[in-house]
């Protein structure tokens, strides 16, 4: 994901005789259905940005630091510079790859899309929405194949049938995954999906 990206433009940048070309590698964590400001998790969109690589005379801090404070003013949306990219694609394989996995058995069992559509509507809106930005995610991104793994395992030893066995497996990997702590890059379906896996 951000990663693989990073390498390839790099590469690219490196190739330029241009002391002028840069780059800036951001990740949104909302999408055109995704921010409503007045939801409980809106404090989950954020801006993650991964790295930068400056020009030998386009240093980039001051632009970086204008696009930033145009989010947090404007938008009310946080832009934080805490992770690489490495480390970036790790972490939201933890968070938002979990969510994704429920969003993988909701896609192959019948019966859990009803019951998620029945119970989680907006969730289920949402995953079927973004159907193949889900699908690639689990393709793409390098630490979701030990995501799947948890999250497959704990599944089998369930009946597969009922909401609370979903969101069993969802805290249970959580839990694996993340000790128990909060994601340092969250998504409002993880933040949904874990504050639901609590009352059950």
């Amino acid at each position: 994901m951000q990663a693989g990206i990073w390498r390839a433009v790099s590469e690219a940048l490196a190739n330029q005789d241009n002391p002028l070309l840069a780059a800036v590698f951001v990740h949104p964590m909302y999408g055109p259905n995704g921010f409503r400001a007045s939801e409980q998790e809106a404090q989950t969109f954020r801006n993650i940005l991964t790295a930068t690589i400056a020009g030998a005379q386009h240093p980039l801090a001051d632009e970086v630091a204008q696009i930033g404070e145009a989010f947090r003013s404007r938008l009310g949306i946080e832009t934080t510079s805490a992770f690489g990219p490495e480390e970036h694609d790790r972490i939201t394989a933890y968070s938002q790859g979990l969510s994704y996995c429920v969003a993988e058995v909701m896609f192959e069992q019948p019966e859990i899309d009803l019951l998620l559509k029945e119970l989680m509507p907006d969730l289920h809106y949402s995953f079927h929405a973004n159907h193949d930005l889900i699908v690639d995610f689990l393709r793409i991104n390098a630490y979701i194949a030990e995501v799947k793994a948890v999250f497959r395992d704990l599944w089998q030893r369930t009946k597969q049938s009922n909401f609370k066995d979903v969101l069993g497996v969802f805290a249970q990997a959580d839990q694996i995954l993340n000790g128990g702590a909060n994601s340092r890059i969250t998504t409002k379906w993880y933040e949904k999906l874990r504050n639901a896996s609590i009352n059950v």
